[in-house]
Order: C-alpha cells, then structure tokens, then sequence
C-alpha cells in the first residue's frame, strides 16, 4: 500500500533523518564549503526533468523561493513515535532573501509539533540570531547546527556556542572535511553531536582518514556524540562501515540523539 506524507513533507535517504520538511529552498555559495554543494546538484537535477517540481526553475534552479503553504505539513504527519525531521536541507532557512515571517512561523511549527524533534541547519548564524531573538525563547525540541570543514569556517563553532534562547541541541556537521581541524579549546564542549563527512559527489575534494580520525578524538574528548556519514577509501567514498578502520565503525552506528 502507497504511503502518503502531507505536502512538504517527504521521506529521504539521507544517512541521519528520515523526514525533510521543505517551507523553502535555495541558497547561494557563502564560503569555500559550497562549491560542490549537493542541494545545489540536486536542485538542478529536479529543475531538469520534464515536470520539474514546484519552485524549480530551469532557468535559476537553487534560487530563493518561499511554500507558505506548507508551513503546517509537520502538523499533519502522523507518528506514533517521535520523528527526527530535517528543516530545509534543500536551502537555508536563514538566509537574507527569506522573509522574517516565514522563519517565525517555522518555528512556531516547530513549537507546535512537540512529538517530533526537528533538526535545522545553517551557514548563517547572524542572521539565525536575529531570527531567534525576536522570537524569544526556542523550542527545545529543536536541534539548531551549523556547518565547518574548514578551518576558514572555525568561528561558526563560537557563533553557535553564543546563541541565546536555546535549550535543545548544539550540533555540527562537520561536512565536507576539506583540511585538518583544530577546534579552539572549549568550543566543542557546549556541542552535543557532530556529523562528519568526506565531500562526496562525481567531483570531489580530497580528505583523508587521518583528518576524520582527528576530528574523532577532539569529539570523543568533549563527550560529543558522533555519527559518521561516509568514509575515503583509497579512491572512493564508502558507506559501509564494515569497510572503514576500527576507530570509526563504531561511529556508523546513529548515536542516541539521532534514533528515531
């Protein structure tokens, strides 16, 4: 039988979530992180089909493009057991061109939905913190994360550390590793979980094991949970951790704050 989800909310395969709520999409490159950005691949792969869905232009695929109308979808998702759902993953909620209402009525979604636990996700920390302040105090059923992989992208850890009216989740995805990380000492100790990847996708930048195993041990050592999407084995990316080295098999497994 057919499993029907409301409109904006659709199951994924993306190795931490199982749900991806869309109220919108798009972004546009803010640092080196970007270049490759699959949201960006797979919004101009979607604009490409021969009905491409709604908001995907051909002719500007991962522009900026609003869905009021699926601002309640969380609302309507029947689950018996909470649900760990992605917010936005196809843009970032916080970015300049979103207006000030949707990202209200998101999160008064999110204080709404209080079976479920919903994980967001930005490179824009300022202007999350002005989004956050005006609403007051967060949901703590909200995860609120932000991304690193280089050491260009280190402050984003402080930024994250620094925000207020939250008492739910701190997470970092760690995504893509581009060079060796040092995090500040400290700055992981009021993080909660961190995602680490490789850059993946038919172009890719090189990472090496040794910097995920480094990354590793700074979390191990500030009881930061860990989950670890993907693996570089020689001249590919591996999702199997039966592939990887011991040290990081363990890690393949979700950690307590991503299971469902």
């Amino acid at each position: 039988m057919p499993v029907y989800y409301p409109a904006g909310i659709t199951h994924t395969d993306i190795g931490y979530f199982s749900f991806h709520w869309q109220p919108m999409k798009g972004c546009t490159e803010c640092c080196n992180l970007c270049k490759f950005c699959f949201a960006k691949r797979q919004a101009i792969i979607m604009a490409g089909r021969e009905n491409p869905p709604e908001g995907y232009d051909p002719a500007d695929p991962f522009a900026v493009v609003e869905f009021p109308h699926r601002l309640t979808a969380p609302l309507q998702l029947r689950r018996r057991r909470s649900t760990l759902i992605g917010v936005c993953f196809m843009g970032d909620l916080f970015h300049k061109y979103v207006s000030a209402e949707l990202q209200q009525r998101v999160l008064d979604t999110i204080e709404q939905t209080t079976q479920h636990r919903f994980l967001l996700l930005t490179q824009r920390l300022g202007h999350a913190r002005r989004a956050f302040k005006k609403y007051g105090e967060l949901p703590s059923n909200m995860y609120v994360g932000t991304t690193v992989g280089s050491m260009k992208t280190m402050p984003r850890v402080q930024q994250l550390n620094a925000l207020e009216y939250h008492s739910g989740v701190n997470w970092l995805s760690v995504d893509p590793v581009l060079e060796p990380l040092t995090f500040p000492p400290g700055q992981l100790d009021n993080v909660d979980l961190a995602v680490i990847s490789p850059e993946t996708g038919p172009v890719r930048r090189t990472c090496r094991q040794e910097w995920l195993r480094s990354i590793v041990a700074q979390c191990e050592a500030a009881n930061t949970e860990i989950f670890i999407m993907q693996m570089p084995i020689g001249d590919t990316i591996s999702k199997d951790p039966a592939e990887w080295p011991d040290w990081a098999r363990p890690y393949g497994e979700k950690p307590p704050l991503l299971q469902q």
